[in-house]
Formats: structure tokens, C-alpha cells, sequence
């Protein structure tokens, strides 16, 4: 194939060159597909099944991590020991520390935390 330019090509075939295309075996290539698409479906997402149920399982779960990630978002970033105190019971101590983590991050990314004032557990977190 040769570009003239624009929208212009010149093509020259040369004979039996397209004999590869339409000869091709993709047997092959068509068994892995389908035995991937079978290990994902019969496997992977099998096990994936119990621990999506487990993890839904407590519909309060959404609506703590909503509650806890406004609450840290408007207090610079972190949650208030108040607040880790009353959630205790529901939620991981890795959890608080990972929200904190990720919104303030956010709000750095955003330039917001200059403008929100240091919460006093900062400096308890060493953040």
C-alpha cells in the first residue's frame, strides 16, 4: 500500500498473499477464549458470589460509610473521635483510618485544605 497523500492510497496485491487471512486456523484462539470466559463465569465469579452476599449483608454498611465520609469532609479530612467512638461497634479502626486518609488527600488535591481549618485530631494522627 502506498499514501499519495489526502485521501488517496494506491493499492497492489501481491497473488496469494490474502491465502493466510482466509486459510487462518483460530480453533485455538477460540478454545482459551472460552475456557477463560468458562473459569471466570464458573470459578471466579462463584467465589466472588459469598463475598459480595457477606458484604452486602448489613444495609447499614452504605449508609455509615456515606454518613462517615461527609463527616470527614467537612471536618478538613478526618473523622472526630466522637465520631469514631459512636460508629466503634459497626465499623473497623483500619476503616476511620482509611476514609481520613483518602479525604484528605482529596481535599488537598482540590487546594481545600488551606482553606478548612486544622481538625484536632491532626495532630493526634500525625497528619
Amino acid at each position: 500500500m502506498l499514501w499519495a497523500g489526502d485521501d488517496e492510497y494506491f493499492y497492489t496485491w501481491k497473488p496469494h498473499a490474502d491465502e493466510a487471512f482466509v486459510f487462518m486456523d483460530l480453533t485455538a484462539a477460540a478454545e482459551f477464549t472460552l475456557s477463560m470466559a468458562q473459569t471466570a463465569l464458573e470459578k471466579d465469579l462463584l467465589q466472588e458470589t459469598p463475598w459480595l452476599r457477606d458484604f452486602d449483608a448489613d444495609d447499614g454498611r452504605d449508609a455509615d460509610l456515606c454518613t462517615l465520609i461527609t463527616v470527614a469532609l467537612q471536618n478538613g479530612g478526618l473523622i472526630s473521635q466522637n465520631k469514631r467512638k459512636s460508629y466503634a461497634d459497626r465499623v473497623p479502626g483500619r476503616v476511620f483510618d482509611a476514609i481520613d486518609a483518602l479525604c484528605t488527600a482529596r481535599l488537598a488535591a482540590k487546594g481545600s485544605d488551606a482553606a478548612a481549618p486544622p481538625h484536632p485530631d491532626q495532630a493526634a494522627l500525625g497528619v
